[in-house]
């Protein structure tokens, strides 16, 4: 998830992934990173959106995906 999302997701909430060749799913949040996997420092407010945190996310419908299947997280 974008460093600019970050804020907008609680632990609990229901949230919309996608992924590639895949339709929308329903999930819910079971994890939120505290720290970005960006390793580079970064000094400006452009450079921000460079930083990326994991999240889990339990689906709706389990059997949809493989367990740690990366998707894109939409609200």
């Amino acid at each position: 998830m974008p460093e600019t999302d970050q804020a907008a997701l609680v632990l609990g909430a229901d949230i919309t992934v996608s992924c590639d060749g895949c339709a929308t799913m329903n999930a819910k949040i079971t994890y939120l990173a505290a720290q970005s996997q960006t390793t580079s420092v970064i000094y400006s407010r452009q450079k921000r959106g460079r930083l990326a945190y994991p999240v889990e996310a339990e689906l709706v419908a389990p059997d949809t995906l493989q367990p740690g299947s990366p998707v894109i997280v939409m609200r």
